[in-house]
């Protein structure tokens, strides 16, 4: 019997990672999967066994690309916490950007009770989230931030970077024209431009820090 090519796995997989920001995972579907990768539907059952599998496997090859990147940045090579934190929250900030349909879709997923993908979802967030928690508890032995629980600090720091991406997509989905005076156009433009987000990043530190960050 000829072995299936190795490919095959990773073709479904990029289709997949198409479909996702549309379908969420509760809407996909193998069959459409398949046919749009031009992949024998039962290549699933050889390569993946069941959905729950491929769908674990699609978000892993998400995540893999941002993290490694993310950890690079985490790196005490890579300059003082704060400038690493900085950096991490940035990259935190793009890949929200770039993925946010796929956010707001996996948001649903969740909140429809998809306990699934809750349960890997939250194993991913561990992943940056723990770095990003030790690079807050290093910058307040610094005197960065003042002592005292930190997670009200990262909630409202994470809120402030992804908090207005969801918004945009969500605007989006609605089939918004824009918000006041300012077309959808307009809007992603601002948020597609990578200064403004290493500004607003800064600018959300400072706001959240002790002391002035310099810079």
């Amino acid at each position: 019997m000829t072995r299936p090519s190795q490919n095959t796995d990773q073709k479904l997989i990029q289709v997949a990672r198409r479909m996702l920001p549309t379908t969420g995972c509760a809407g996909l579907n193998l069959r459409e999967v398949a046919q749009a990768a031009h992949v024998n539907l039962g290549m699933f059952h050889y390569h993946f066994k069941t959905k729950d599998e491929f769908v674990r496997r699609v978000l892993e090859d998400v995540y893999r690309d941002f993290l490694k990147e993310f950890n690079r940045h985490t790196l005490p090579t890579q300059g003082s916490a704060m400038k690493r934190l900085e950096s991490a929250l940035f990259e935190l900030g793009r890949f929200g950007w770039l993925n946010r349909d796929l956010v707001v879709a996996l948001s649903v997923d969740i909140l429809s009770g998809n306990k699934r993908v809750a349960k890997f979802i939250g194993q991913l967030i561990q992943g940056h989230m723990l770095p990003i928690y030790q690079l807050f508890v290093e910058c307040q032995s610094e005197g960065k931030f003042l002592k005292g629980p930190l997670a009200p600090t990262i909630l409202q720091v994470a809120l402030a970077i992804n908090g207005p991406h969801l918004a945009v997509a969500l605007l989006n989905g609605a089939g918004a024209k824009g918000v006041l005076d300012l077309s959808m156009l307009q809007i992603e433009s601002d948020f597609a431009d990578e200064e403004k987000l290493r500004k607003r990043v800064r600018s959300v530190l400072r706001m959240v820090s002790r002391k002035k960050i310099e810079g």
